[in-house]
């Protein structure tokens, strides 16, 4: 991939009736938008183990991070939000108790005051940090929030489907009209509907509308401070604010204004759209992972700071965030992955295994599909599964990987004849597998690893699913066209793998090849010529690696 950087005409500001300008702002004590929650900034040394996991409600692309404020991690995922202890993953309540939601919640929740604010598809619901119980009866709008609520002076924003932005007294709920509504009308209309949330920073509140324009408004006045048309799709934008600078994305560019005049100070061409936008650190470097599975370092001056950037195993959906030297990134199919900031090493890889409150329904994979949360020296990852698990250096794995045989078993007598099938299952649950210490041995000799088991399919070698940790080797004929064996005789296959914490597993089998018995037929479960399981993923209940925090049924 090459990176070529671009400068592109400044974007001029263009009329806005002020009827047709509104405003939200994520700013809260916990989280803001897209700016790094509190805490973030602790350095965290990465690898990581399992501290403890908790599930809740399953909830396909859950867009909800947690947010914590003094030790309570309030999680929303679906049809409900849980407020829980930070240090040990123990439920203090949940919302609702016994039924749920009549509607999804939407965003991030925020809180202030005492207050847990949030937005589902029905409205804006408010609860008192300590009992879960309702403040105030929630506010009902035709088309939900839709970005998650901020609360400024006493009074809570908020954006709905409706193209409209409502303002609340915090205490009360009462819709308040002055500034931020028409007349006696609730609500004030934004001209088109939004392209992501909001972010806030002092006096200004930063959003793009449907209609492809970047706005920044006054808080106190309700003023457009300026505006910028963008030269690509918004559909799905979030602004990141990061000291006197703006950053998002678009289309394939990457853009950073200035957040008092919105001068363009860069546009940077990224290869290929990026799905999240950008997590940026203090020193105003901005890391952004493309469609292409890339994850790219653009130094405040817009300048790419590797030379080779590091291309995720899986495709990114939630922006990077950034601890110390460490640049963590959230992907599909439960992969976490923490580089140097500086070089773009990889550090540390997790694969989240689902979970479930229900042994019948467990799903058979998991998105991280909202960003994780640094407190302390703890990272906090939801994955949309229900499951929100907390990863530490320190967490205790003393645990090596698993090994499970598919194929063939320990003691197994067998045909030799070619396609020979060779599967096993490899899986760490505390602090995940090191993937370049995976190695596999026929009668002691090594056998080549593929570079990734998609990419390269049609190579020889071994391959290695890291989704779902099944490794897989077939034996082919040979190029002569001549049908080949396995030698008759005892064979031994050797597994080696390494955790992140340095904990090894040598796990070998032996088995014992015939060529006078017939090739038996294939279990549907086992491996394929393409690499992978035939008939399901082989997933299973994730859950291991330290002290779980219980369910939320």
């Amino acid at each position: 991939m090459t990176l070529t950087r671009i400068r592109l005409r400044g974007l001029s500001a263009f009329p806005l009736l002020l009827s047709a300008i509104a405003l939200v702002g994520l700013g809260s004590p916990a989280i803001a938008g897209k700016l790094k929650p509190k805490g973030a900034d602790a350095g965290l040394t990465a690898p990581f183990a399992v501290s403890w996991k908790f599930t809740g409600t399953q909830y396909p692309n859950n867009p909800s991070s947690p947010v914590i404020l003094d030790n309570t991690l309030y999680y929303a995922t679906g049809v409900r939000i849980y407020a829980m202890d930070a240090k040990s993953g123990a439920l203090k309540w949940k919302y609702p108790t016994d039924a749920t939601l009549t509607s999804p919640i939407l965003t991030t929740p925020t809180v202030s005051g005492g207050v847990v604010y949030f937005g589902t598809g029905d409205g804006l619901y408010a609860l008192d940090t300590s009992s879960g119980k309702q403040k105030w009866p929630h506010y009902n709008t035709r088309a939900g929030a839709v970005t998650s609520p901020t609360v400024i002076n006493g009074v809570v924003y908020f954006g709905s489907g409706d193209q409209k932005v409502y303002s609340l007294d915090a205490n009360t709920g009462e819709p308040l009209t002055s500034v931020w509504g028409v007349g006696k009308r609730a609500g004030r209309e934004i001209g088109g509907d939004f392209a992501g949330n909001i972010a806030s920073s002092g006096e200004n509140f930063y959003f793009v509308t449907s209609d492809q324009v970047l706005r920044a408004v006054s808080s106190s006045s309700a003023t457009l401070r300026w505006a910028k048309r963008l030269n690509a799709s918004a559909a799905s934008v979030t602004p990141t604010v990061s000291g006197e600078n703006i950053y998002l994305s678009a289309g394939d560019i990457l853009y950073c204004y200035r957040a008092l005049s919105g001068q363009l100070r860069y546009s940077m061409n990224i290869g290929s759209e990026s799905p999240s936008g950008p997590g940026v650190d203090e020193d105003g470097n901005a890391y952004i992972a493309n469609s292409d599975r890339y994850l790219i370092a653009v130094s405040p001056r817009g300048r790419p700071l590797w030379k080779v950037p590091p291309q995720l195993e899986h495709d990114p959906i939630s922006h990077p965030i950034v601890s110390g030297n460490t640049v963590i990134v959230g992907t599909v199919l439960g992969g976490v992955y923490a580089f140097d900031k500086t070089s773009g090493a990889l550090l540390w890889h997790y694969v989240i295994q689902p979970s479930s409150t229900n042994n019948t329904t467990i799903p058979t994979s998991t998105n991280v599909s909202a960003p994780p949360i640094i407190s302390g020296n703890t990272l906090y990852v939801p994955s949309d599964d229900g499951t929100l698990t907390a990863f530490q250096n320190a967490a205790l794995d003393t645990q090596a990987p698993k090994v499970t045989v598919v194929e063939p078993t320990q003691g197994d007598y067998i045909s030799g004849r070619t396609p020979f099938y060779i599967a096993a299952k490899v899986v760490d649950e505390g602090s995940g597998l090191v993937p370049n210490s995976i190695s596999l041995q026929l009668d002691g000799q090594p056998i080549a690893k593929k570079p990734s088991a998609r990419l390269f399919s049609d190579k020889p070698g071994f391959a290695f699913d890291t989704d779902t940790g099944e490794l897989t080797y077939v034996i082919l004929d040979n190029n002569t066209g001549q049908r080949t064996t396995l030698a008759d005789g005892h064979h031994t296959l050797t597994i080696l793998a390494k955790d992140w914490m340095g904990n090894t597993v040598n796990k070998s089998w032996s088995f014992y090849v015939d060529d006078s018995i017939r090739p038996r037929p294939r279990k549907k479960s086992t491996t394929t010529p393409g690499g992978g399981l035939a008939g399901g993923t082989g997933k299973g209940r994730g859950g291991a690696g330290g002290g779980g925090g219980g369910n939320g049924n």
